[in-house]
């Protein structure tokens, strides 16, 4: 016996095996002509499944557009750090600040560093904001900030106003 599978498309369907028997020691035949009914496999899921998808996509987007978001919290404004009086500040008890045989521009952020202690300004403020949280000492924050970004090298005179600052013996730098 001889079987062959063949995929039909769906529909009515008359299929007839003939054998011819040229080349091989056989002699020819034919089978019976059979009709042969396919039925359909149905539609193919597949659109359907995108097509509801996109739905529930267009539908979950024009939602998101009609509903306003929150508006973000407030930012609470800066506080002003007060320079506080003299014996205020003389009674914050810091390590002393030694910038003997430093690099200058080392020395300077050791002195800023020193400064934002003694005032309480959080290490997390550059020394803009610390200018702006802390105005009677803004002229030491703005020399600092120009030795730190514009990579000017203070002199001597500078390192001397800046500790005088640091360590509490003026508040105009």
């Amino acid at each position: 016996t001889y079987r062959e599978e063949l995929t039909l498309s769906a529909g009515e369907h008359t299929v007839r095996a003939e054998f011819n028997a040229a080349g091989y020691p056989l002699k020819a035949s034919e089978s019976q002509t059979e009709t042969v009914i396919v039925r359909s496999k149905g539609l193919s899921p597949i659109p359907f499944v995108a097509a509801f998808a996109m739905a529930i996509g267009s539908g979950w987007y024009l939602r998101r557009r009609r509903i306003p978001e929150a508006a973000p919290p407030a930012l609470k404004p800066r506080e002003q750090v007060s320079a506080g009086t003299e014996e205020e500040i003389a009674a914050t008890t810091l390590p002393p600040v030694d910038i003997e045989g430093l690099p200058p521009r080392e020395a300077a952020t050791i002195l800023f560093c020193a400064l934002r202690a003694r005032l309480g300004i959080p290490v997390t403020m550059t020394p803009r904001d610390c200018a702006q949280s802390a105005p009677a000492y803004a002229r030491f924050f703005e020399r600092y900030e120009s030795i730190r970004y514009a990579g000017e090298i203070p002199s001597e005179e500078d390192l001397q106003a800046m500790q005088e600052d640091a360590i509490g013996g003026g508040t105009d730098a």
